[in-house]
């Protein structure tokens, strides 16, 4: 059954989500209210679709492999069984009182020192695939003051930081960011608008996707080398659906991807 859930302003201006597609925007909040307290649901793209998407052709399928692969969903199987965890669920949500706990078993990987699902391991280290959570003790008390279960608790999807909390004053709105000062923000743009092309692409000059080129382009790649790196990569990839995904600036143009992928073409890394 769907449970009423948090979507915050933040949620509009993540730049890794709006890499995604807007269907892949359009069914995570859906997603949220699909899964339990502990930000885990069945991974049933059919009746996924069924839930989110009844009037509609689109295909659930790739929009979930769209939000795994930048990171706002983990989907793994555990006794032949297949699962999502939607990653810092809980700093998003603020689960009603009266919600159950999760009868899903947790995936093992550990994100900062904690259980991905936003469980606390307990002293006896973190949780693995065949535990669950141990609700054997009481639950600490929810705080039901001025920001009881399912109000607006702060946004953690928002990339910038409450100026409130700090006390500092909010910057000047004519301030230019420094990735866009910077003498590299031109050459960055125009890889990218040559990835869109030779991809079908749509990334936008965003901070996530130019800063990685901006990177690459001061340690010494040329302008024309990366964008030989891409082309080299959607020749091998583009017909792949499984790969097509990682067409990406922060994917080809990781430092130890982009030297890696560098290799394989001749003559190394030109020189600026």
């Amino acid at each position: 059954m769907p449970r009423a859930r948090n979507i915050k302003p933040g949620f509009y201006k993540n730049e890794d989500l709006a890499e995604c597609s807007i269907w892949a925007r359009f069914i995570f909040p859906g997603l949220w209210m699909l899964a339990d307290r502990e930000g885990r649901l069945e991974d049933r793209p059919k009746r996924i679709k069924g839930e989110l998407l009844p009037f509609d052709g689109q295909d659930v399928e790739p929009l979930l492999r769209e939000l795994e692969a930048r990171g706002f969903i983990i989907r793994y199987r555990i006794e032949g069984a297949s699962f999502i965890q939607i990653t810092k669920f809980s700093t998003h949500q603020s689960p009603h009182y009266s919600e159950k706990p999760s009868v899903i078993k947790p995936h093992s990987l550990p994100e900062n020192g904690r259980d991905i699902s936003g469980s606390n391991s307990g002293s006896n280290g973190p949780m693995g695939p065949g535990q669950l959570p141990d609700h054997s003790e009481k639950p600490p008390p929810i705080k039901r003051g001025s920001q009881p279960p399912d109000s607006l608790n702060p946004d953690s999807l928002n990339p910038e930081k409450s100026n409130s909390m700090s006390g500092s004053a909010s910057p000047a709105p004519d301030v230019v960011p420094r990735w866009k000062a910077n003498g590299k923000y031109a050459q960055a743009k125009e890889i990218l608008d040559y990835l869109n092309k030779i991809t079908g692409s749509h990334f936008r000059p965003l901070k996530s996707s130019l800063v990685p080129i901006q990177a690459r382009l001061s340690e010494g790649f040329t302008p024309e080398r990366l964008k030989e790196i891409a082309l080299l990569k959607a020749d091998e990839w583009g017909k792949d659906d499984r790969m097509v995904e990682f067409l990406r600036p922060k994917t080809l143009y990781n430092a130890t991807n982009c030297a890696n992928y560098d290799g394989s073409l001749p003559n190394g890394v030109d020189s600026a």
